[in-house]
């Protein structure tokens, strides 16, 4: 079961601006392979609301399955990753 640190969290959220809270979280969780019944036991609710939630989201995003919510949760979080690593080459760059 992949889990996070809160912080951390929040910092990935941000980069689903579109859904809301805990839309977010559930498909952070799901695009890490986590299953509706884990991230339910993670989030204290039952696996109907997580797959509800995620349905929301998949909506909410124009997507046509939940593995293409997967594909671009995931897609974005590598792609944030992939920035801040070139940010701080760049800057260690500049620093030499």
């Amino acid at each position: 079961m992949a889990c996070i640190d809160p912080t951390q969290l929040n910092k990935l959220r941000n980069l689903l601006d579109e859904l809301s809270d805990t839309q977010a979280t559930n498909a952070i969780y799901f695009s890490w392979g986590n299953t509706h019944q884990q991230i339910a036991d993670m989030r204290n609710v039952t696996p109907v609301s997580v797959r509800k939630s995620l349905e929301e989201a998949r909506k909410k995003m124009g997507l046509n399955s939940l593995d293409s919510l997967r594909s671009v949760v995931t897609t974005r979080v590598q792609v944030h990753i992939w920035l801040a690593c070139s940010q701080l080459s760049m800057s260690c760059l500049q620093n030499q």
